[in-house]
């Protein structure tokens, strides 16, 4: 219930603070990219 609440704005302030690292405009090559990343970042751990 909290989360339906609360959602929008936690994503909005969540959007704000990660401005710098969102990639203007999204393409499917960083996509593909970023996927990779974090696939192998996963599967370091």
């Amino acid at each position: 219930e909290f989360a339906s609440k609360h959602g929008g704005a936690y994503y909005k302030e969540a959007m704000e603070k990660n401005k710098q690292y969102v990639v203007q405009p999204p393409s499917v090559e960083k996509c593909q990219e970023l996927s990779k990343q974090l696939f192998y970042t996963r599967l370091a751990r």
